[in-house]
């Protein structure tokens, strides 16, 4: 690659961004209002998979595990 004067500059390399919709919608507060409807409005199972990725017959086995005060098993444990 060359700008001028026939001077090379090293490859300055490859930028990926992900957007999201937080300038729509704002992620925090939606996280925190899910928090707060847990165990009103939405069970502890759909929080772990909304939030946590996780499909629901994980996320049910380890809020049955948290319950018992066992520790999640798994890559976010």
């Amino acid at each position: 690659m060359s700008r001028r004067f026939g001077e090379n500059i090293p490859d300055e390399g490859v930028m990926s961004v992900m957007y999201d919709d937080s300038i729509i919608q704002d992620v925090a507060a939606e996280n925190a209002q899910d928090m707060v409807e847990v165990g009103v409005t939405m069970n502890a199972g759909e929080y772990r998979a909304k939030w946590y990725g996780e499909d629901e017959k994980t996320a049910k086995a380890r809020t049955r595990g948290l319950a018992r005060g066992k520790a999640p098993k798994g890559d976010d444990a």
